[in-house]
């Protein structure tokens, strides 16, 4: 997964400096919530985004017409699965599973928008 040949590839590698650049853009307070209480409600930020980069790609290869734009439907789709990432990592947090539900249940409110609907 970490292959740098492979385009788009992800990666799961922290970047040598990350506190450093959030420090300096953010004053520390973006650290201090990185670091601390979402570190331990989500796990490792770097695997967490891995989860979620990895469940994204998935979706949208699979989705019914890979190469058209992404529609509201697909948003809430993805956030189902970014729910889902979540998890997988850190404390067990109800909250996900409540947010998870939410999301799907938006997600079945959009798709008759959707441009792949067939009744």
């Amino acid at each position: 997964m970490d292959d740098p040949k492979t385009p788009n590839a992800v990666s799961s590698s922290p970047p040598e400096n990350r506190n450093g650049f959030v420090e300096q853009k953010t004053g520390g307070s973006a650290t201090t919530l990185v670091d601390g209480d979402r570190l331990e409600q989500h796990g490792d930020v770097h695997e967490c985004f891995a989860r979620i980069a990895a469940l994204w790609t998935a979706y949208l290869k699979i989705r019914r017409e890979p190469a058209a734009p992404l529609c509201a439907f697909d948003a809430a789709e993805m956030m189902s699965l970014m729910k889902k990432a979540r998890k997988h990592g850190g404390a067990a947090n109800p909250d996900d599973h409540v947010d998870d539900v939410g999301y799907a249940a938006i997600a079945g409110e959009l798709a008759p928008l959707s441009f792949f609907w067939v009744p």
